[in-house]
């Protein structure tokens, strides 16, 4: 189909889906992010695993300039042909597979949006959430964020190479016509003196 959703079957409600999906067909949107942090979000979360997230997602949202406050939410619905794209070559294995999907949509300048959804709190099971992957996930988001730095540096710098390079070659034009030009007014001048000669000459002949 031309949609995806993705989501955590254990917290979130399927009763939500066709307002993420209404929102990504009126947008024309190429994803749109079920989020906790906004406002009118119906959360019931510990706080034990809220506040590291909302922190996580700040990090997230900081170091790779995305415009999203819930970068790591799994409830989703993407516009199908954004997110293959998207998975190529993931470099991260783990929760932040979230985050670096969402970087790559942008950076494909797609089109981002998030509308508040419910949260629930696991009734049975235990959460598969793990520290140590999670910290190592956590470099790797900042390490691509680094990198894209550096990037963006060289872009810079070559840049303005390019433009001096630009300047040098006006100046040298602009050089060549003033050159040009003295040597033109030299003609007259050395014209008007021959001229102003002759009629000298002539007139005490």
């Amino acid at each position: 189909g031309d949609i995806i959703v993705t989501m955590d079957a254990e917290n979130h409600l399927p009763g939500e889906i066709p307002l993420l999906i209404n929102k990504l067909r009126e947008e024309n949107a190429d994803v749109v992010v079920g989020s906790r942090f906004l406002k009118g979000a119906n959360v019931d979360l510990d706080k034990k695993r809220l506040i590291p997230s909302k922190i996580a997602n700040k990090i997230a949202r900081a170091s790779l300039q995305l415009n999203v406050k819930d970068c790591s939410s799994g409830f989703r619905v993407y516009r199908s042909g954004a997110i293959k794209d998207a998975v190529v070559n993931m470099k991260t294995q783990y929760f932040s597979v979230q985050v670096e999907i969402l970087d790559r949509i942008k950076e494909a300048k797609g089109k981002i949006l998030e509308i508040p959804c419910t949260y629930l709190a696991r009734e049975s099971g235990k959460s598969k959430y793990d520290i140590k992957p999670a910290v190592e996930d956590g470099m790797t988001i900042l390490k691509i964020a680094k990198d894209r730095q550096v990037e963006d540096i060289k872009s810079r710098i070559k840049g303005v190479k390019e433009k001096t390079e630009s300047s040098k070659e006006k100046t040298g034009s602009m050089k060549e016509k003033f050159r040009d030009m003295k040597i033109g007014v030299d003609k007259v001048k050395s014209k008007g003196k021959d001229i102003f000669r002759d009629k000298f000459r002539d007139k005490f002949k």
